[in-house]
C-alpha cells in the first residue's frame, strides 16, 4: 500500500478550500435568491454552512484514525469462509 497525502480542505488556495468555503456559500446564496424563502427557512439554509465544513474535518480525523483498511482494528474482522 502506498502513502497517499490527504485531502485537506483547511489550506487555502487549494480546491478543497475553495468548495468550503467559495463554492458552498455561492451555492446557497443562489438557492435563497431563487426561491421565496422565509427569514427562518434562510437562516436555516445559511447555518447549514458551518457544520459541512466541520463534518468534512470530523471524517478526515475518523479516517485516519481508522485501520488501513477503513476500520479500526478493533472493529475489523475477516471471514475466510
Amino acid at each position: 500500500m502506498t502513502d497517499v497525502p490527504p485531502i485537506l480542505a483547511g489550506v487555502p488556495g487549494t480546491f478543497p478550500h475553495s468548495v468550503f468555503h467559495e463554492r458552498h456559500p455561492r451555492l446557497i446564496e443562489q438557492v435563497i435568491g431563487a426561491h421565496p424563502y422565509g427569514p427562518a427557512a434562510r437562516a436555516d439554509s445559511l447555518a447549514q454552512l458551518e457544520p459541512s465544513a466541520d463534518a468534512v474535518a470530523a471524517a478526515v480525523r475518523a479516517a485516519r484514525a481508522a485501520g488501513p483498511y477503513g476500520c479500526a482494528p478493533i472493529t475489523c474482522s475477516i471471514s475466510l469462509g
